[in-house]
């Protein structure tokens, strides 16, 4: 019987330091395998936000020049600024100027500010990172249209090539010339 009770007690000893230590190892690779895969996720789903928001912001900037040519704040036809073979130009009232360019005048990069859960263009609000610019160029009549770009660039200037590699968002739209 006293046989029987050292080979209960001997197989009681419990883990040695060395066993313990490897355990560790292997627990402390996996729980810095999963926190590196978490900060992988937030990063890249903080990137899919910025891209989705320029995206939208993009989207507007063309409602908004189709609105703004619908409550004729940009001139419904076009006229020549001389009488021989000079470009064609869209009039646009001065008061929304300050965003949208003619395709022979340079544009400044306007950034976006947020308020109560809106981009704006003015200086209210707090501002982001979002730049927008929207650029028109027109087309001579009789089958006279305007080009439409709108550009939506964050995390810096815009760049040459406008995708969303360079975190640049472009989109175009052509409106025709309705009187």
């Amino acid at each position: 019987m006293t046989r029987i009770m050292k080979i209960k007690t001997k197989n009681k000893r419990g883990f040695s330091l060395v066993e313990v230590l490897f355990a560790l190892l292997v627990l402390s690779i996996g729980v810095a395998s999963i926190a590196a895969l978490m900060a992988g996720n937030i990063k890249t789903a903080v990137v899919a936000k910025d891209q989705v928001i320029a995206a939208e912001l993009a989207q507007e900037g063309i409602e908004l020049v189709v609105n703004l040519k619908s409550n004729k704040d940009i001139g419904g036809s076009f006229t020549t600024e001389t009488s021989s073979n000079a470009s064609y130009h869209v009039d646009i009232n001065d008061n929304f100027a300050q965003f949208i360019s003619s395709a022979s005048s340079s544009f400044p990069d306007q950034v976006l500010n947020l308020k109560d859960e809106h981009y704006l263009h003015t200086s209210a609000g707090v501002e982001t990172k979002f730049h927008r610019r929207i650029s028109l160029t027109v087309t001579a009549p009789p089958n006279g249209s305007v080009n439409v770009t709108s550009q939506v660039a964050w995390g810096g200037s815009f760049p040459a090539d406008c995708n969303m590699g360079n975190r640049c968002v472009s989109v175009d739209a052509v409106l025709p010339d309705q009187n």
